[in-house]
């Protein structure tokens, strides 16, 4: 009897302190893979990177931010994770020429990218990018994180190892948006929605580039390629070949040539305000979600439209795919979930809660993959 009610107690204890977190359990763990979604507060303190279980499908984690996250670059080993931070609505707010009105910040705050410790479940690191900066898209190539910001209309490469930006671009366009990068980080790609065009950075290449004034050629060079009112969402295709471009505006797709330089397709979608465009890893497949609440899948070889997949949700924002390319899982804003969508079958297959409802989020936004390698 003593014995028996030893153990019933010493369970209770145990209990309660795997549910405070007080001792390591399974499920405190960071599962690998997972599904990382930036979650966006209403208030100071609510801003987080969520850690998905695909299997379970369960959030195991949230990870408080000290900024308000958008979109999530993974590094190639699934330990750390990269979000880009800007403080919504001080983006066109207080910056020269632009009359100051009662309640803008003074000076703009400070933008910056988080770095997550996928193991420890932890902010572990706050990059400064620069007062009204904006940062938006970010993308892990060659061993750099690459991030856009709009406010300044650049390009940023952060180096993890020496811990600082070590390089930045001039774009000049406005609203420089979301990027994709080369494996080898030779070439980069943004998509400027306030300019309908796409600018490419790569190395001074005299088959498109005029030699300018002065004895040498300069380090890198930028083409700008027009595409389709508000390019918004930007995908690579695994072969590095083409780069696809979703036009908000236009709701169209623009399918660039890599080696040419040009658009070689236009795609109508018929749909309304597409903000987002996915390249399956396998290639075979383009995701984009559109304003009516559905994702629409083209085939990237025919680059015709093949399904609608309605009532995935309102406010589709980011996607990512399995790298087996069998599901895909969206990030819906307005009912704060994940959409998860069999490729397969091409049809909706389920949703993943974050756990807390809508409420403490204006909502979630970008998605990533991360696998322990």
């Amino acid at each position: 009897m003593v014995l028996s009610r030893v153990v019933v107690v010493w369970k209770s204890i145990a209990a309660s302190a795997l549910a405070l977190g007080l001792i390591g359990g399974a499920e405190a763990r960071t599962p690998s893979p997972a599904i990382l979604v930036a979650a966006q507060g209403k208030n100071p303190g609510e801003n987080a990177l969520l850690i998905v279980d695909p299997a379970t499908k369960a959030v195991v984690s949230r990870v408080p931010l000290r900024g308000q996250p958008h979109h999530i670059a993974v590094s190639p080993d699934g330990r750390f994770a990269y979000t880009s931070n800007s403080v919504r609505g001080t983006d066109a707010m207080n910056f020269p020429g632009v009359p100051k009105k009662a309640g803008d910040p003074d000076p703009l705050p400070q933008d910056t990218i988080s770095i997550v410790d996928l193991d420890a479940q932890k902010e572990v690191g706050l990059v400064d990018v620069g007062a009204g900066a904006n940062p938006h898209g970010i993308y892990f190539s060659a061993g750099k994180v690459y991030f856009t910001a709009e406010g300044n209309k650049v390009v940023g490469r952060y180096d993890p190892v020496r811990d600082v930006v070590d390089w930045t671009a001039g774009v000049g366009q406005n609203r420089v948006h979301d990027l994709v990068v080369t494996r080898d980080g030779s070439k980069i790609f943004t998509a400027n929605i306030g300019s309908d065009n796409v600018a490419l950075l790569a190395p001074w290449d005299p088959a498109f580039d005029a030699l300018t004034f002065g004895s040498r050629p300069p380090p890198w060079n930028m083409t700008l390629i027009p595409v389709g009112n508000g390019a918004e969402g930007i995908g690579l295709t695994p072969d590095e070949k083409e780069v696809w471009i979703a036009n908000r505006g236009a709701a169209t797709v623009s399918v660039i040539d890599v080696a040419t330089r040009k658009v070689v397709a236009t795609i109508a979608l018929n749909t309304k305000e597409p903000i987002r465009l996915t390249i399956t890893p396998d290639g075979k497949h383009a995701l984009v979600p559109g304003k009516t609440g559905e994702i629409i899948v083209l085939d990237t070889k025919t680059r015709k439209i093949i399904k609608r997949i309605p009532d995935v949700g309102t406010q589709i924002h980011g996607i990512v795919l399995s790298p087996d390319s069998l599901l895909a899982y969206a990030a819906v804003q307005a009912s704060a979930d994940v959409a998860i969508i069999d490729m397969k079958t091409l049809a909706l297959a389920g949703r993943i809660p974050m756990g807390t409802g809508k409420e403490p989020f204006d909502g979630i936004d970008g998605l990533a993959w991360a696998q322990r390698h």
